[in-house]
């Protein structure tokens, strides 16, 4: 071997997060289609909390009507928002934030 040659030593491997779990958690993709709903509606000029409270009163209406938590809760969510929305201010537009919502 050459004066000053050191073998090479082994690479330690970086410490990975530990996997995903296998099942999804329903509560955490509840949440975040929520937050979805709730930041489209935020890029289209509403602020955080009014979005917030339209999320609340979607929750609160799906509750009355005993809608299940599933899959397409906050799409029909969203366009529930879009029309309770429009019916208080005429002139406010779904057609402008559909694209963002799907």
């Amino acid at each position: 071997m050459p004066a000053g040659y050191r073998a090479a030593q082994p690479v330690t491997p970086p410490s990975y997060p530990p996997l995903m779990a296998r099942r999804s958690d329903p509560e955490r993709i509840f949440q975040a289609r929520r937050a979805a709903v709730r930041y489209s509606l935020m890029d289209y000029g509403m602020d955080q909390a009014t979005a917030g409270r339209w999320c609340d009163a979607r929750e609160l209406e799906a509750t009355g009507r005993d809608l299940p938590r599933d899959a397409s809760y906050w799409q029909i969510g969203a366009d529930w928002i879009a029309a309770e929305r429009a019916a208080r201010r005429p002139g406010w537009s779904w057609s402008v934030m559909e694209g963002s919502l799907r």
